[in-house]
């Protein structure tokens, strides 16, 4: 995992990567196991919320 930020509460807030390199969270969003959150993510899930 790579941390990026500190959230309000001062939990990590980073991306996490599987082994051949795609994004954890893009699959989680992409599939309806997590939410979008453009305040964090700057727009980077649009296309995976778009698709759940």
């Amino acid at each position: 995992m790579h941390v990026r930020d500190l959230d309000s509460y001062h939990r990590f807030v980073g991306d996490c990567r599987r082994a051949d390199g795609a994004s954890v969270a893009a699959w989680m969003v992409e599939h309806g196991q997590a939410r979008h959150w453009p305040r964090y993510s700057n727009g980077a899930y649009v296309g995976q919320q778009a698709k759940a």
